[in-house]
């Protein structure tokens, strides 16, 4: 059955092509990749995409340019019969405006009945396994992370807000080379570190407080992923505790994580060390995720994931590792790295030291 693949993610496009604009799509054809854009970026895709990449030829087409023609004229040449679409992408509205349009070029054009199909995760298993190139800009990406923390670390003063914090974070990427950040740095001080994902307001720094840090930069359309948890006067023995809980869980699902394990079963070797330390209740998210072009991406570290998305790892895949204990109202501690599974175990890509205690 001939089929065909309606891409829209922003994502996806650009694995396919190298396309960041921001209006665009992409019919997938037995090998061929049609991205449809606008006037705004059709000049420039024609000079930096490529007419070939991961083994498709790619023709780009202008979106307002006899739209129903073109892809009339598509679906006739590699007689498509069913086009598969991104179901975790496509919203209900553009759902059926992709259905309506479908129709009314099967009528106007007299084409054989086409199908509409939901496939969520078929770029994205293309994407699992790095290539070569993805993995070096991967990291460059949490090089700049490593360089942008330690000149960060010289910033943390009282009376300096967590809102500055993350401006500062994101100034000191760009000027190291970065062309963006993966997600808006999350930055929090004190009882703010018990909110997992924190949105960064204007908390002044004090004295004694407990600092998580937790922030990333993009390289050339690849993401980087990082947190650090950072002690400003000699914590607590609650505080030691708990840190030194999460960097146990961590460092033994990094030792676990090879080729052939999956995604659950490395979130559990973290889960049980915090669960046996008496904080099952305050370790709510999961062990980590992959990243690449996207901040999020499979494979997922976690203990929830139905059957067929608990991947097993494989080499040069990226994830990260970021266990963590929120104590409401009091404190919270997340270490985070990103690991590259190699042929006979991993390799740790962050090279930004933790805190110790002396």
């Amino acid at each position: 059955m001939p089929l065909s693949h309606y891409i829209t993610s922003p994502g996806n496009i650009f694995y396919l092509t190298g396309f960041q604009g921001s209006n665009a799509f992409i019919i997938l054809a037995d090998r061929k990749i049609h991205l449809f854009t606008d006037q705004r970026y059709l000049s420039e895709a024609k000079v930096l995409i490529p007419k070939k990449k991961n083994n498709f030829s790619i023709q780009i087409h202008d979106l307002k340019d006899k739209l129903e023609n073109k892809l009339a004229k598509i679906f006739k040449k590699e007689k498509i019969s069913e086009i598969n679409f991104e179901s975790n992408h496509l919203t209900f509205n553009e759902y059926k405006k992709l259905s309506k349009f479908i129709k009314k070029t099967q009528k106007d054009f007299k084409l054989t009945n086409i199908k509409l199909k939901p496939n969520p995760d078929f770029i994205e298993k293309m994407r699992l396994i790095k290539k070569p190139d993805e993995i070096e800009k991967i990291k460059k990406a949490q090089n700049i992370a490593k360089k942008v923390l330690t000149e960060i670390k010289k910033e943390l003063k009282p009376g300096i807000s967590e809102m500055e914090i993350a401006f500062k974070i994101e100034f000191m990427g760009r000027k190291l080379g970065a062309e963006n950040i993966s997600f808006p740095p999350i930055v929090a001080f004190g009882k703010n570190t018990s909110i997992p994902h924190h949105l960064c307001d204007n908390t002044k720094l004090k004295n004694n407080d407990i600092v998580l840090l937790d922030f990333g930069f993009k390289y050339q359309g690849y993401c980087s992923d990082m947190t650090r948890t950072l002690f400003t006067k000699t914590p607590s023995e609650k505080q030691k505790k708990v840190y030194e809980t999460v960097l146990k869980a961590q460092n033994e699902a990094i030792k676990n994580i090879k080729p052939g394990i999956t995604g659950q079963k490395a979130d559990s070797i973290a889960r049980k060390i915090i669960e046996k330390a008496g904080f099952k209740d305050n370790f709510t998210h999961s062990t980590g995720h992959g990243v690449g072009i996207d901040i999020h991406e499979l494979p997922n570290l976690s203990p929830n994931f139905k059957k067929k998305k608990n991947i097993k790892l494989q080499e040069n895949m990226v994830v990260t590792v970021e266990p963590g204990i929120y104590i409401e109202n009091e404190f919270g501690v997340r270490i985070e790295d990103m690991i590259l599974i190699t042929k006979n175990g991993n390799l740790n890509l962050t090279k930004a030291k933790k805190f110790t205690f002396n």
